[in-house]
């Protein structure tokens, strides 16, 4: 739905920059001056003026067409870049920590889930991006514990550390645990 849209702005652009240019600017020169001669100057201004007018007004089409146009084009040409390189909602997919209760109180025991080695240096992240906010640092051969995957960020799990520090940790960094 957002390629439609940019698609449609990029058309919807190029069609008012087309019109900007197809606008004509009336000529300055007023027809037929020699009817004027001999003492009726007062509608020689009256028509100056609305030549003036007229001008201005083409001007001024002229002008809102070409800026529209550039604005729906090029704004249009950002909104692509958008819808093409976001694979999430614009809201946060970071699940709540529910297992602490109010202020004052010890958190609830919860299972751990499945266990993963760091095979690599690594961090836990504020959200499943490469340049997102490190939460920690994970050295080779420390565990994590896997609290959810996401349809969003297909590389990315969400787990906690053994020192109760969550966050999103890439899956390439990480293999499951043997059982035993």
């Amino acid at each position: 739905m957002k390629k439609a849209s940019a698609i449609l702005g990029f058309i919807t652009g190029i069609v008012f920059i087309i019109f900007s240019f197809m606008t004509k600017i009336p000529s300055r020169e007023i027809n037929n001056p020699e009817k004027y001669i001999g003492g009726d100057a007062y509608n020689y201004q009256i028509e100056a003026s609305l030549l003036a007018g007229e001008i201005a007004g083409a001007k001024a089409t002229k002008a809102i067409y070409l800026l529209g146009g550039f604005i729906l084009f090029f704004g249009s040409f950002i909104a692509l870049g958008f819808s093409i390189n976001s694979r999430t909602n614009s809201t946060s997919i970071v699940p709540p920590i529910n297992n602490i209760s109010p202020i004052n109180e010890q958190p609830k025991k919860q299972d751990k889930g499945q266990e993963y080695l760091v095979i690599t240096d690594t961090a836990i992240r504020e959200s499943g991006k490469h340049n997102s906010y490190i939460e920690e640092e994970l050295k080779t051969g420390s565990k994590v514990y896997l609290k959810k995957s996401s349809k969003y960020y297909t590389d990315w799990y969400y787990v906690e550390s053994e020192n109760g520090k969550r966050g999103w940790c890439f899956v390439e960094h990480l293999q499951e645990a043997k059982a035993g």
